[in-house]
C-alpha cells in the first residue's frame, strides 16, 4: 500500500491535512518564476512521493515502520520542500534562488504559522503543536544541511515515534531520484532561450525514461539518440555518480533504520525519435565528463598517497625491500 493510502487508513484527518498541502502547493508553484528550472511543480512533489512509496515498503512492512505522524511529517515536507524556488523576496538572481531555496523554504513554513505577518502564506498545515518546525526542518535538509546535527535526533511526541534524521535522508533520496524525462517537458525549448549549462540539465533528465524501484533495488533506465552511442560515456556517469554519492553519504542514517536500498547496474536503450543535444550542451557534457574523470584520478592518488604513508604500508615496504 502506498504512504498516501495508508495514512488515510491510519489516520483519515493527517491525510485530508496533506491533500489540503497539496493543494495549496498546486496553486504556488502553478506559474514557475524561472523557466530555465526543470520542472519544480505539484508534479515533481507526487513523484517524489512515488519514490518513497518504493523506498519505504520493506520499512513499513517492518517491525519498526513509520508512524502516521511520521509519514504526516514526511509527505508535507515532500509536497513543500522546493516553494522557496519561487521566493523573490531576498533576490531575484536565479542562481541565488537555486542555492538558497531550501532555506527560503523554511523561512515560508515558519511564516506561515505567523498569521500577524502580511508576508505569511496560508499552508494549510495540520495545527499539531511543534510539528510544523520539523516538517521546516526536514524540508529544508532535502539539500545541502548536514543531517548529524542535534536538531535531527529522535523523539517522542503524543505517543508517536518521530525519526527527523531518517525523515530528511528519505527525502533527500526520494528527491535525488526525480530525473526521468517528466521533469524536462522539452517542447517548452521552443518559447526560450536557455543557457547550455541548463539546458544540459534538460537534457540529462531527458535521457533517463524511468527509474525503478522493486524490493529497494533502484534502477535507473536510460534512453538514447540512434547512432548517439558515446551518450552513455558523457551522461551516465554523470547522473548515476550523483545518485551513488547521495546513497553512499547517507547509506549509515537509512541502514540505522533498517532502509536497505542499493542502486543497481543502469539499462539503456536507444530510440530513433529522439533528439540529440545541440553541439553546444554536448561541449559542455564532455567538459563535465572530463572534470568528473579527473576529480576521479585526484581521488585515487589520494587513497594511494594516504595508504604509502599508513605505518602498516611502511612497514610492508620495508619487508618487501628486505
Amino acid at each position: 500500500m502506498d504512504l498516501r493510502s495508508w495514512l488515510e487508513c491510519e489516520n483519515p484527518d493527517l491525510h485530508r491535512g496533506i491533500m489540503s498541502i497539496r493543494a495549496r502547493v498546486e496553486n504556488l508553484l502553478g506559474q514557475p518564476v524561472h523557466g530555465d528550472y526543470t520542472d519544480h511543480s505539484v508534479k515533481h512533489s507526487d513523484r517524489i512521493v512515488e519514490k518513497l512509496d518504493g523506498l519505504t515498503k520493506a520499512l513499513m512492512e517492518s517491525s519498526a515502520p513509520l508512524s502516521p505522524l511520521e509519514v504526516y511529517i514526511l509527505l508535507a515536507a515532500s509536497y513543500l520542500h522546493d516553494l522557496g524556488m519561487q521566493d523573490e523576496r531576498y533576490s531575484t538572481d536565479a542562481e541565488w534562488i537555486r542555492e538558497h531555496h531550501h532555506e527560503l523554504t523554511r523561512n515560508i513554513i515558519l511564516q506561515s504559522l505567523e498569521q500577524c505577518k502580511e508576508e505569511a502564506i496560508s499552508l494549510d498545515m495540520v495545527p499539531i503543536p511543534g510539528i510544523a518546525n520539523v516538517v521546516a526542518r526536514v524540508a529544508e535538509a532535502h539539500r545541502k544541511v548536514d543531517l548529524f546535527q542535534d536538531r535531527f535526533d529522535p523523539f517522542w511526541h503524543g505517543g508517536e515515534s518521530v525519526r527527523p534524521r531518517l525523515l530528511a535522508a528519505l527525502l533527500r533520496i526520494g528527491d535525488e531520484l526525480d530525473i526521468d524525462y517528466r521533469r524536462a517537458p522539452m517542447e517548452r525549448l521552443k518559447l526560450k532561450r536557455i543557457h547550455p549549462q541548463s539546458l544540459f540539465h534538460w537534457f540529462k533528465c531527458y535521457y533517463v525514461s524511468g527509474v525503478q524501484i522493486v524490493n529497494e533495488y533502484v534502477t535507473v533506465w536510460y534512453q538514447f539518440p540512434e547512432g548517439c552511442k558515446d551518450y552513455e560515456r558523457l551522461i551516465i556517469p554523470l547522473v548515476d555518480g550523483k545518485i551513488k554519492a547521495a546513497f553512499a553519504e547517507l547509506e549509515g542514517i537509512l541502514r540505522q533504520y533498517g532502509v536497505r536500498v542499493a542502486v543497481g547496474r543502469s539499462r539503456v536503450r536507444y530510440d530513433p525519435t529522439l533528439k540529440p543535444m545541440p553541439p553546444e550542451v554536448e561541449a559542455f557534457a564532455r567538459e563535465q565528463s572530463v572534470g568528473l574523470h579527473m576529480e576521479r584520478i585526484r581521488r585515487e592518488m589520494e587513497e594511494v598517497a594516504f595508504i604509502k604513508s599508513s605505518p602498516v604500508e611502511k612497514v610492508m615496504l620495508e619487508i618487501v625491500d628486505a
